[in-house]
């Protein structure tokens, strides 16, 4: 966080595009650059400065930070790696960058291993090698180097969450499945894992649901066109398998066993029309477990909706979270040769407050079934939310069994004030509106009064009036 000037700013990003390649860019031309961020908590336990120097930061605050800051530069640093086909290679150790000029032009240049005084020319028609880093170590004769050399999980597909009567549909994309391996180039997609959280009560300084509240909901594992999902069959009923059976494309839960089958989704296309596909290398295990490698496959790109698993393990009226993570099937050795990452990599599960959903009970066919959840409401009921800037009470009672279609909930103290209206089209404090789906048959009252007061404890009357006619009802808040 050291403060700096422009001018010194600017200064740096001078001598930085002064070296190798940028030597002979200019403007309008394309530079690749990669950029990786690393994230870690601190440990708000602690305090922020060194208890032993006021002036340094705790070491014991930002523990975890500075480890992952040492193992992402030892990533970033990579190591040497069997060269892929025409890929050219340092012609002398050390010299790491490969410098070639642009079409019809050349220039000079010198690293720290030319003898001093001395240049070499950079032409058009090859690779010129320097030692742009004066590091001995990093650069070896017909090895490629790679940076970021490190296993990488498949990115998590996208995702949809809907929230029903005591459900939550969960669907989401194949991104995972043709999306290739950043380190490797396969596409080494394994299986899905579907994580779930529950019990959230907004701690205070979290922005979500922590490590310790996910648990595993179900694991879904790939079977296609090169790895078919086979089954022994019973063809004439004699009580023999006598016969196989190859299903794909096919989800298996490694769990139960339950079988997904992708939804019949038309696949994404491009501005011509044509299905988009990736096109690649795919690791696999044959019948016998031998380790195969499927050139050249086509992988069609398909929208939200592509699986679909519904979880019916859930109340009314509290939050849940979801996060669906890709696991590849192969990993990377290190850059010693050692084993390194070669187990399965599984990407992260995480999610904000803003993801969470909550059930919500179907509508009322007609008038007059309205009801408070919870009735009597408590003090420090089981959904209470820790208070927050969008949420100043984290407390809420739910109507449920509300009636289709547009309709209006007013709220009364027992001697008939006003005390809260609501509609249909009202934002909840998530975000959301009060009727999520043409289903959602439940609103939320966050216990704030028209006026913005925490509303006292007592007997409340509302009304709720629609095209199905009127519903009313009594609740009672103890505070």
């Amino acid at each position: 966080n050291e403060e700096r000037s422009d001018a010194s700013t600017k200064a740096d990003f001078r001598s930085i595009c002064s070296v190798g390649p940028f030597l002979d860019w200019r403007p309008g031309e394309k530079i690749d650059i990669e950029v990786a961020l690393a994230v870690q908590r601190c440990d708000y336990t602690q305090s922020i400065d060194d208890p032993a120097d006021p002036s340094r930061g705790n070491p014991q605050r930002y523990a975890a930070i500075v480890r992952n800051a040492i193992e992402t530069q030892k990533t970033f640093r990579g190591g040497p790696v069997a060269a892929r086909p025409d890929e050219a290679t340092p012609d002398a150790i050390g010299r790491e960058s490969g410098l070639i000029a642009a079409p019809g032009t050349s220039y000079e240049l010198a690293d720290c291993r030319d003898p001093e005084g001395s240049t070499r020319v950079v032409n058009d028609n090859g690779y010129t090698w320097f030692d742009l880093d004066c590091n001995y170590c990093t650069g070896s004769v017909g090895l490629g180097r790679r940076s970021w050399l490190a296993a990488a999980p498949p990115p998590n597909p996208h995702t949809r969450f809907t929230p029903g009567d005591q459900q939550v549909t969960l669907e989401w994309d194949n991104r995972s499945e043709y999306t290739p391996d950043p380190s490797s180039g396969l596409l080494d997609f394994k299986a899905y894992r579907l994580w779930k959280a529950s019990n959230f009560t907004r701690p205070v300084g979290t922005s979500g649901p922590g490590d310790e509240l996910w648990a595993l909901l179900a694991e879904f594992e790939l079977f296609d066109e090169n790895r078919p999902l086979i089954d022994s069959l019973d063809t004439d009923q004699d009580g023999r398998f006598d016969a196989i059976s190859r299903t794909w494309p096919i989800l298996l839960n490694a769990q139960n066993h339950q079988r997904l089958l992708p939804v019949d989704l038309p696949p994404l296309t491009g501005a011509g029309g044509d299905t988009v596909f990736t096109i690649g290398d795919r690791p696999y295990l044959d019948e016998r477990g031998a380790p195969h490698v499927a050139r050249g496959i086509k992988v069609p790109h398909y929208p939200v909706g592509r699986y679909r698993f519904v979880d019916r393990n859930v109340l009314n009226g509290f939050v849940y979270f979801y996060s669906i993570a890709g696991k590849d099937s192969t990993g990377q050795r290190d850059v010693n040769g050692g084993r390194g990452t070669l187990a399965e990599q599984e990407g992260r599960r995480a999610a904000v407050e803003g993801d969470g959903v909550v059930p919500q009970a179907s509508q009322g066919l007609r008038a007059g079934q309205v009801y408070v959840v919870p009735n009597p409401y408590r003090g420090r009921a089981q959904w209470d939310l820790s208070p927050s800037a969008s949420d100043p009470t984290g407390t809420h009672v739910d109507f449920f069994n509300m009636p289709n279609g547009a309709w209006t909930l007013r709220i009364f103290t027992i001697s008939g004030d006003l005390v809260q209206t609501l509609r249909h089209t009202d934002l909840q404090v998530n975000g959301r509106p009060q009727q999520e789906t043409p289903e959602d048959g439940q609103a939320t009252w966050n216990l704030i009064s028209r006026n913005g007061q925490d509303v006292a404890s007592g007997i409340y009357m509302f009304s709720v009036q629609s095209g199905l006619g009127t519903s009313q009802g009594r609740f009672v808040l103890i505070r």
